[in-house]
């Protein structure tokens, strides 16, 4: 059996769930979130916060489920707002956006969980 992982940035917390390959819910695990208001009318996000958080729910949902985190077959993001923006270690862009996903932001995220 493989997983799949979804993860979805809120205004408010991020969350991770783990669905097996019949789309049946696993574990779900969700960790607050800051958002920043430098002035009315704008919100931003810290990336490094947002990409700890995410670590995080993630690392807790794989622990919910119990599965071993070598049979998750793929990710996917939603993001708040117009999407989630990843950075590599060398703050390079993984992908832009929630209309422009793909699989490679998986290998930075098992490093950190």
């Amino acid at each position: 059996m493989r997983y799949l992982v979804g993860i979805d940035n809120g205004g408010t917390f991020s969350k991770a769930a783990i669905f097996d390959e019949d789309g049946v819910q696993i574990a779900v695990a969700s960790v607050p979130t800051v958002t920043l208001t430098p002035k009315p009318g704008y919100t931003e996000r810290d990336m490094e916060e947002l990409w700890e958080v995410n670590a995080a729910a993630v690392k807790a949902a794989i622990e919910k489920s119990g599965i071993d985190p070598a049979l998750i077959a793929g990710v996917s993001f939603s993001g708040h707002g117009k999407g989630l923006y990843l950075t590599d270690r060398e703050e390079k862009p993984v992908y832009r956006g929630i209309l422009s996903t793909d699989a490679r932001a998986w290998k930075y995220i098992k490093k950190m969980v």
